[in-house]
């Protein structure tokens, strides 16, 4: 499939959803879980993939560079002191 089917798909998938609302009988429903199912599949792997990315290349992941836990902050702020620490050495 190409990017521009699959972005079809997308908006096929709007277009399914506003009409299941307005009509909702059982074919409707078997068609909107098929098109959900095709946007969940697609968005997981995207998720996937970008999690194999960022732990491939940890310099793009912004979490390495900024961490939000705690614990990891305060170990970022350790480092320079533990590299002095162990200079002195």
């Amino acid at each position: 499939m190409t990017p521009a089917e699959a972005l079809e798909q997308v908006h096929g998938y709007e277009r399914r959803r506003d009409v299941d609302i307005m009509k909702p009988t059982p074919e409707n429903m078997l068609e909107w879980q098929r098109a959900q199912k095709f946007v969940l599949d697609k968005s997981s792997m995207f998720a996937d993939m970008q999690r194999r990315v960022l732990w491939a290349n940890p310099e793009v992941d912004y979490n390495t560079v900024s961490p939000a836990a705690n614990f990891a902050q305060v170990n970022t702020r350790c480092q320079p002191l533990m590299r002095l620490h162990q200079r002195s050495n």
